[in-house]
């Protein structure tokens, strides 16, 4: 079974961090020139954010050094 490598879930952290921001502000500007909810384009936009979002949690925790995300019990207490 292969894991990331914090090295490399820290370099993915970093491709990833400013796509939720910009995704937001797309979307809100898309609202403001008047897409409506309903639009495929718009529906299209807010899942690319989710889908973003939940990777940039999971690379968050997986760069972390101190081992958040790890097994409990091979950390020490």
């Amino acid at each position: 079974m292969r894991k990331v490598e914090r090295w490399h879930a820290e370099k993915i952290k970093e491709a990833v961090d400013p796509m939720p921001s910009y995704l937001t502000r797309l979307r809100e500007r898309m609202e403001k020139t008047g897409f409506v909810p309903t639009d495929r384009f718009m529906q299209t936009i807010h899942l690319a954010w989710e889908g973003v979002y939940s990777v940039s949690v999971v690379v968050h925790y997986l760069s972390r050094e101190e081992g958040v995300g790890k097994d409990r019990t091979t950390r020490a207490a």
